[in-house]
């Protein structure tokens, strides 16, 4: 799970006093109804893993936090931008490696870019 310590909670707080909204990253599973209706079980698993090994700690390691989950995704928040997209970069790149389908998205307060798009401006 993604450490929500006070100290995380401090950091995005700071970051929407200055800015406004902090940075946020969004995740979701393409084909994720497809994929429950033919292996619910296994699907959950697979997702529940890929949240343990890589999601969560790459959340963590970018001073960001979970702030909502739901049964295909969630939304974090970050400290700075830099952070948001760093994260989702090493989680696109880890989810590439799996051969795992679905890109995070970068939300920057005004609008989700997908994050090859967020990196080239």
């Amino acid at each position: 799970m993604v450490d929500i310590s006070p100290r995380g909670c401090q950091t995005a707080q700071a970051a929407r006093n200055v800015h406004g909204t902090p940075p946020r990253v969004v995740t979701e599973v393409a084909g994720y109804s497809r994929l429950i209706g033919g292996d619910e079980q296994g699907t959950l698993g697979r997702l529940r893993a890929i949240r343990i090994e890589l999601i969560d700690p790459s959340i963590a390691a970018h001073n960001g936090r979970v702030v909502k989950t739901t049964g295909d995704g969630l939304l974090a928040e970050f400290a700075s931008t830099v952070d948001a997209l760093n994260c989702a970069g090493k989680i696109q790149a880890q989810m590439a490696e799996r051969q795992v389908r679905g890109a995070p998205d970068v939300e920057t307060g005004d609008r989700a870019l997908p994050i090859q798009h967020a990196r080239s401006r």
